[in-house]
């Protein structure tokens, strides 16, 4: 591993101690410290990226959060896309 993606790594994982540290979601909700997400966000995520989010944190945590955080933003954008058709009220597959 070069220097830099080293250095990139350990400012990583420094940001992830703190985040697990928190008591604020990165939904803004309020979270437990010492776990990654409010009892919400955790609960939406599929059983096998909450398991994964049990790694330690440099044996799969890293790549464990990244995944759920993936999950969540593409989740909330489905989410977001269904309620703005809702309130338009378009149905899938007719143009805007």
């Amino acid at each position: 591993m070069n220097p830099s993606a080293a250095d990139s790594l350990h400012e990583l994982m420094i940001l992830l101690v703190k985040e697990l540290d928190g008591v604020s979601c990165r939904c803004g909700a309020v979270k437990e410290s010492g776990n990654t997400f409010c009892k919400r966000c955790y609960f939406k995520l599929p059983q096998p990226l909450r398991r994964n989010l049990y790694q330690k944190l440099k044996s799969g945590y890293v790549e464990a959060y990244q995944a759920a955080v993936y999950f969540l933003d593409d989740l909330e954008k489905y989410l977001d896309k269904k309620k703005e058709e809702r309130l338009h009220g378009n149905q899938p597959g007719t143009p805007s």
